[in-house]
């Protein structure tokens, strides 16, 4: 898929956060099937461990694994220091890990008989999900201030190589400022799940501005965002028109870009460069 663009090889370093299961798994999967030694984390160790044990069973010996809380600073200072210490630097971070905020009333979907798609609908959005202070805190904690204290942690180990660093966020449609909210207010489905994508879309922005600084110096990083998609994951409640393994792709695309081809600051849909 990447042979006649390939810029890596087996020294190159990528870390991915949540990828005990769904996209992130994956995505790590992919990364060590073309050669890259990944770092696949997880706040769940012994998930994480499992996670890579079936990866190296699959015959990629590429693969470490270190514990990781993304909403704890010192998680992210303690991962950091391991890579120092065990790789000296890094080439790629996908920032992935991400909950959906919500809790789900299993009583009201079980007798009304409904699907995720049918969750979509106002009278059943309103009704089927439960949103409470912790777990909105928890989603825009994790999806947003998770995503800055990892990549904050690990942007003094970005190499300084000719093909340049890669920050890939996963984003999401649903932080997409072109879609029109009731009074352009706080987004009356999935709200914090929803703020936590703008925040994270903007933090994508900004970042690349201030990794411009370090091209201007020889030092090229290129931070983009990716959709990648309607996904069938445990976020989505298994529900999708894509498998993780092909959402994935459009992660593993992004972050593999040949330097000449690769754009910084951009918002990307599944496969094509989309509007924020």
């Amino acid at each position: 898929m990447f042979r006649s663009c390939k810029w890596w090889n087996e020294e190159t370093v990528a870390v991915v956060t949540g990828a005990s299961k769904g996209i992130g798994f994956d995505v790590c999967r992919q990364f060590a099937s073309v050669g890259l030694h990944v770092i696949l984390t997880a706040r769940d160790a012994e998930k994480g461990l499992k996670a890579a044990g079936v990866l190296k069973n699959e015959g990629f010996q590429n693969i470490s694994f270190h514990q990781l809380d993304v909403t704890d600073e010192r998680s992210c200072a303690a991962l950091a220091s391991w890579i120092f210490q065990e790789q000296g630097a890094i080439d790629v971070l996908v920032n992935n890990a991400a909950i959906n905020g919500l809790l789900i009333d299993e009583a009201y979907v079980e007798k009304n008989n409904l699907k995720f798609q049918d969750l979509m609908n106002e009278e059943h959005n309103s009704k089927a999900f439960i949103i409470e202070y912790e777990s909105a805190k928890a989603c825009i904690d994790t999806n947003y201030y998770g995503t800055k204290y990892v990549t904050q942690a690990l942007l003094p180990l970005l190499r300084f190589a000719a093909h340049g660093a890669r920050i890939v966020n996963v984003g999401s449609s649903f932080g997409q400022l072109n879609i029109s909210w009731e009074g352009k207010g706080w987004p009356q489905k999935f709200p914090s799940y929803k703020m936590s994508k703008i925040a994270l879309h903007a933090y994508t922005r900004l970042l690349a501005m201030q990794m411009e600084k370090r091209n201007l110096l020889g030092m090229k990083v290129f931070v983009n965002c990716v959709h990648p998609g309607f996904v069938r994951t445990d976020l989505s409640s298994g529900r999708g028109n894509l498998s993780a393994h092909e959402g994935a792709e459009n992660v593993v695309l992004l972050a593999l870009l040949p330097p000449e081809d690769c754009p910084s600051g951009q918002f990307f849909f599944e496969k094509k460069l989309g509007v924020f």
